[in-house]
């Protein structure tokens, strides 16, 4: 990713028949052409090449590079002959369809739009997006802004909705077509999450590539998760797509901030759209703290379990949060084996602790889901203590999972 921060870049995409939709580009580079697993931008119809044209930020413009389709790109109706910069206003050809184009000011955070997401989702102007970007937090940073945070995104969200309805407003203007979402199917658990009664929430809000992820990567781990410290700590940001129970004790390495990252946006692109609550992590500098043995090193993260409705209740007087932990009747175990599912898919994790006695409901949760006998057994220690398996036991943990990630080796840091 570049080091001055891009502007987000936003089209206003005209099809043959008149149709309109909006994209926000906030990533470095947007692929355009028919290849719906290749593109972050699909286009169809004759003439249209799989990847017909690619749209980079590069130095401080966005540019276009034309990917030598036969029927080639237009630039206010002149070819594409080499690599063009754009300026707000101009106009981009590909075959019928018509892309206007234009910018959304820098929010003066280079991080701040970054996404997890691993796939294109889609922008109707007039709504609130369905769910929200990841925000990861900006190098060398000790402390992360919640406010600072918060308000950019709202006004780069506001901004692109006010661009949304000037586009769309006038007289002859023809309204944005409902458009196919995008985005994976729908967790079986997902459903669980809205009202009876309700219909889906408007298609979510972003349309880009895959991203480019950075994360300072000096802060590391020393010693054991039992006995340790952390240099150059990271905390986790605030984002709207999960809760930090307590700032103060979210602090991690590099490698085990960007992972729950990762696996966190990964349980939004299955389409769980419940509550995702994060637990302790470790202290700023690490050490010992409270009552737990481990969370020294910045490696050890407790994630509440997904709770039935997706949304935990509210003023218990028994926590020291806002919100209530749940108990193990009222746990999503669906959710609980996809968020295991998104932990582990990457590698990263070494281990999950759950108390012995939920482990069955786990089990058949994964056995509801499909998954072969031979697989639960391999990944859950149920019924026999001792195997070498992921999700092991510890006493006590019935309201939350207990994750460590691994210690990356030194040549990876």
């Amino acid at each position: 990713m570049p080091n001055t921060p891009h502007l987000v870049a936003v089209l206003r995409i005209v099809d043959p028949s008149g149709q309109q939709q909006f994209a926000l580009v906030d990533r470095p580079a947007l692929q355009i052409g028919s290849a719906t697993d290749e593109c972050g931008l699909t286009l169809t119809g004759p003439g249209i090449c799989a990847i017909h044209c690619t749209l980079r930020w590069q130095n401080t413009r966005w540019v276009v590079f034309d990917r030598g389709a036969p029927t080639g790109t237009y630039i206010n109706s002149r070819r594409c002959n080499e690599p063009t910069a754009l300026c707000p206003g101009d106009r981009i050809s590909i075959v019928h369809h018509l892309i206007h184009f234009s910018t959304l000011p820098s929010l003066e955070l280079p991080h701040v739009l970054a996404r997890l997401r691993d796939s294109p989702i889609r922008w109707l102007p007039g709504h609130a997006p369905a769910t929200s970007p990841h925000t990861p937090p900006a190098p060398r940073k000790r402390t992360s802004s919640r406010l600072l945070v918060c308000l950019a995104l709202s006004a780069g969200l506001a901004l692109a909705a006010s661009i949304g309805e000037a586009e769309t407003s006038g007289p002859s203007a023809t309204p944005a077509a409902p458009s196919p979402d995008l985005s994976p199917g729908t967790s079986s658990s997902s459903a669980s999450n809205l009202s009876p009664g309700t219909s889906s929430p408007p298609a979510p809000t972003y349309v880009s590539e895959p991203p480019t992820f950075e994360l300072p990567p000096d802060a590391v781990g020393l010693g054991r998760p039992t006995d340790g410290a952390i240099l150059h700590a990271l905390q986790l940001p605030p984002a709207p797509d999960y809760t930090i129970r307590c700032p103060a004790h979210a602090h991690g390495t590099s490698a085990t901030i960007g992972e729950l990252m990762h696996a966190l946006a990964r349980m939004r692109n299955l389409g769980y759209r419940g509550e995702l609550v994060v637990g302790d992590i470790s202290r700023l500098d690490g050490g010992q703290y409270g009552p737990h043995k481990s969370h020294q090193s910045g490696r050890d993260v407790d994630i509440w379990l997904p709770i039935r409705g997706g949304r935990y209740a509210r003023g218990c007087p028994r926590c020291t949060t806002d919100l209530c932990r749940p108990e193990p009747g009222q746990v999503d175990w669906r959710a609980t084996w996809q968020l295991v599912q998104s932990l582990a898919e990457r590698g990263a994790v070494e281990d999950i602790f759950l108390d012995w006695s939920l482990h069955p409901k786990l089990a058949q949760a994964a056995s509801d889901l499909g998954v072969p006998d031979a697989e639960v057994l391999r990944q859950i220690q149920h019924p026999f203590r001792g195997r070498p398996t992921l999700i092991k036991h510890s006493d006590g943990h019935v309201h939350h999972m207990h994750v460590r990630f691994r210690d990356p080796p030194a040549t990876d840091r």
